[in-house]
Order: C-alpha cells, then structure tokens, then sequence
C-alpha cells in the first residue's frame, strides 16, 4: 500500500487508493466512530499502574476524563526546536519530548494499535509525508528530527518528505485538469492549524506526467502558530473568558476542553459562518451571537473580527512579500488555489483575495469552483498519497550553492575550493552523486594513510555573509587509493558525502546531516 501523510499540527489525514482505484481518507479508529481526520494530540495517563497512551479523539477525551492524565499537542512545530526551555516558552509541560510523544503518536497511527492503518489495510511499501515548506527551504531540523523518527526509529519506508502546499498542487492539477497547453504558474494558499505558507510554482505537462517546479515560497514556520488556526482559536476563547473576568490559562485542562468545543462548532458551522458574513451590514445581526458553544459561551460578528485581526496582519505580511518577489522576478499568477482546513474560515479567503487584489468572483486567477471545502481540507494527504503512487512528478532544486574544499598537502597550497553543487540544480533524489569537477572533468584526489582526524575534503554552503563548513560525524579515511568526491542529498535536504574509487570498489559514505541550515541563503 502506497500512503500519503499529511501530518497537521491541529489534525492528521492519510489518504490512499482503494480496491476500485479511487482516492479514500483512512478512518480512525473504526466506524461508526470514525473521521476521516485524526487529531495530532497524545494523552498518557496510569490505570493499574500500567501507563496507557492514546492518540487522536481518545486522546483529547482522556484530557478531560482521566484524572492525572498528560495531554500532549502542537508537538509537530516543536520539532526544530532542540532545547526544554524552548519547548517550555511554547507552553510544553510533558515530560516525555516533542520528539518523543511525536514517535509514539505516529507509531500508535500507523503500526502498533488495533486500529492502526497497518493492521487494518496491510502494510505500508510506500509513503510520503507532508512538511512545512520552510522545513525544505531554510531550516530543516524539523524534517530531519521527523525523518528520525520514521525512519530511524519506526522502520516506515518513507519516499521522501514534501512540502505541504506542492503536495495541494499535486493534487489540484490531477484532480482539476486545468489546461497546460502553456505553464500555469500557480499560487498555493494553505493555510492550517498551525502555519500559514504560500507557493508560487511552475506546472507543465508532458506526454506522460505533471511536473511542478517550486518558484518561490513564504512561510512562518514555528511563528505560525501565532498566524493560523490554533492561534484563532486561542483569541476567540480569550474574549469571551474576559467578558465574564474569568482567567485564561491555556494549560488549564477546562481551557483546553473550551477552546476544543469552540474549534469543533467552527469546522461545523463554516457554511453558515460565511453567509452570516455576506450579511454582516444588516444592522439587525450585530449584536446577534455568531457562535455559540458549551450553552454558555457566545461571541458576536464584530468580536469574531477583532480576535481574526492579528492573524490578517501575519497573513498580509506574507503575501505581500512573495508577491513582491513574483512581480520582480516577472512571474505571473495565473492561478490562486486555498487548501488547508482554515482556509475554508470565510475571514481567511477574504484576507487573500483582498491582498490578491480580487474583488470578482469571476477574475481569472480564482478557481474555487474545482476545490470544494472538504477537497481544501485534504488537499495536501491526497497530493502526497498521488506522489506516493508516482501520479505526479516532483522537480526540487535545491537552492544553495555547496564548494568542495580539498586539503592538499604541500607547502605552497593548503586547500583548494571547488563548486560542485549550484543554487538552482535539481538535487533532491538523484540516484548518482554530484561530482566536484574542474574545466569539466571530474575531480580525482589521492588519499594516503593520515594519522590525523580530519578528512581530506570539507563541503561549504554559500549563501549570504559567512559560508558555512559542513564536517562530518566520522573522521575514518576511506582506504587509501584516488576517489572522486561527490555528495548526494535525500528529499529531506540530509546530505551524504560519497568517496567514489576511481578504479572500483565500494563508496564510502559520510554523513553530513542537515544542509540546509537557518540562515538567510541566496536563493537560486
């Protein structure tokens, strides 16, 4: 089975073939009390001095039922961050990791429980699982912590990690067929529980696939949680705990059962909510409750405004910014897609199409009629689930520049620096090394006994200010003998510096980890 992951920082969504060759979401646990969505939160709790943990819906209802229980979500954007106090600055109080309770999340969804995908569907071959876009492009600890996970510690056989919007493009081209006679540059608004991120990409068609080729990107990453829905979430239950001088904690376990009950009657009422605010001007409905929850709680249209408003302040400064870069790089937009559960929040799609400068339902760029809400809200688990299955072709390049530094030993000369990767190639997922060469002619070096711990060859990445070396986990030599020196890079931007004998024989492999470090780099 070939599976597509789309890990959401509010929810979880798989998506796979079925028998009859359709598209089908995984329901968890069975029915008739499944979803087709399963919330990203872990509970641990002790009964008969065993620990127990569960996952998604259980999980969230554990929180508030189980005396003592430990209720763990957000983990996803936590990931890049490595430090406890860091963790604690965004309100973790776990013992266990972010790292850890992520691990045991995932291996409960897709392996270990009774109702896991695996017990239920038979085993995964395949997977790719969706990432924010920021995690390819600058900082890529958090894909590299996820892909330990998976990888390392859970043995899923994992294609690669991509970035959440190229996955909704994937799945818009396949399931909306616009005409591809010419490019179609096409903008990518997904906006989640946790991040707002936006892609400008180049798709064409061949004889035989779709091709999508990332242009230019905008992210918030783990300040996204300040910009989504979470974050909404969060301002609304505020409000109302202060009309009424009630304290709001969001660690206190009613606080989180309230702002779970508010998010529950959002998702329900998205239709209604969007009528209401075609009728915002009807004075008759100002002070009229636009939500309602718990029989105690309500919130009027204006107050729904108010707590919306710093989020459209994140969300505009994003735009602008890539469509700044767009119209400087002479790159068009013929085409504006929303995806994401948020998306469908009626204040969201008037926040972009506003800062698009679309007034007109029928403007060219806007088409909404192919995407309905529920296809927004899985969008990016069936565009990875159309990857996985080889539907769709993916062209990353990788936005870098990497030098290979070779450590001569002469008097005269200590190292000589050589390009061996340029900002803009494809890299990700080549099967063969790229190669350091020199008027092009690959370059061979000589390695003789060292007795001292440093490799005869370093990578640097340039970008802007000071370029970065790169060393290794391993100071062993390769056998003595002429290499070429290259270096090969997975989807997850983890690089391996190869050690290729010129006369045959086996490479040697060198660890590098992640390549893509947070910094500001020149993009290609």
């Amino acid at each position: 089975m070939n599976i597509g992951v789309d890990l959401g920082t509010t929810y979880t969504k798989i998506a796979f073939f079925n028998q009859e060759g359709q598209l089908e979401q995984f329901r968890y646990p069975v029915p008739p009390n499944d979803h087709p969505y399963v919330p990203t939160a872990v509970a641990y709790h002790t009964r008969n001095q065993h620990q127990i943990i569960s996952i998604g819906e259980a999980a969230r209802s554990d929180a508030v039922n189980e005396e003592g229980s430990v209720f763990c979500e957000n983990m996803k954007m936590l990931l890049p961050l490595k430090q406890e106090v860091d963790w604690k600055q965004h309100g973790w109080t776990a013992n266990a990791s972010p790292f850890q309770v992520m691990r045991d999340y995932l291996n409960y969804l897709l392996r270990e429980s009774e109702h896991s995908f695996e017990r239920r569907h038979g085993s995964i071959r395949r997977m790719v699982v969706s990432v924010p876009e920021l995690w390819q492009r600058q900082t890529n600890v958090g894909a590299e912590a996820l892909r330990q996970i998976l990888v390392d510690d859970l043995q899923l056989p994992v294609d690669h990690l991509q970035s959440e919007p190229v996955c909704a493009a994937a799945y818009y081209i396949w399931h909306a067929k616009p005409d591809l006679s010419h490019p179609l540059h096409l903008l990518i608004c997904d906006m989640g529980g946790g991040t707002f991120d936006m892609v400008l990409c180049r798709v064409s068609k061949t004889a035989h696939r779709y091709t999508i080729r990332v242009l230019d990107f905008h992210g918030s990453g783990q300040s996204g949680l300040g910009s989504a829905g979470v974050a909404f979430d969060q301002h609304v239950v505020r409000k109302v705990y202060q009309k009424s001088a009630k304290k709001f904690d969001p660690l206190d376990p009613e606080v989180v059962e309230d702002i779970l009950a508010f998010e529950k009657v959002k998702l329900e009422k998205h239709h209604e909510a969007k009528r209401r605010f075609e009728q915002y001007d009807d004075p008759d409905l100002i002070d009229t409750p636009f939500y309602r929850w718990k029989r105690k709680y309500k919130i009027t249209i204006d107050e729904v405004r108010e707590s919306f408003s710093s989020i459209r302040t994140g969300m505009t400064k994003v735009i602008d910014e890539l469509v700044n870069r767009a119209r400087q790089q002479e790159w068009p937009i013929d085409r504006v897609v929303l995806v994401g559960g948020f998306s469908q929040f009626p204040l969201v799609e008037e926040a972009i199409l506003d800062c698009l400068g679309i007034q007109d339902a029928n403007d060219r760029r806007l088409d909404q009629t192919t995407l309905n809400n529920d296809q927004r809200f899985y969008a990016v688990s069936r565009g990875a689930a159309l990857i996985a299955n080889e539907c769709v072709q993916i062209e990353e390049y990788y936005p870098h520049t990497l030098e290979l530094l070779i450590h001569r030993q002469r008097p005269t000369l200590d190292q000589l620096a050589l390009q061996i990767v340029e900002a803009g190639r494809m890299l990700a997922g080549r099967l063969q090394p790229y190669y350091a060469q020199r008027d092009g002619k690959d370059v061979i070096i000589d390695v003789q006994q060292q007795t001292y711990g440093k490799l005869p060859v370093q990578l640097r990445l340039m970008g802007t200010g000071t370029p970065i070396g790169l060393e290794t986990s391993m100071t062993e030599f390769p056998p003595p003998g002429r290499y070429r020196v290259g270096v090969l890079v997975d989807r997850a931007n983890l690089g391996i510096l190869v050690f290729d004998p010129v006369s045959g024989g086996t490479q040697c492999h060198y660890p590098l980890g992640n390549i893509s470090p947070e910094m500001p780099i020149e993009e290609a």
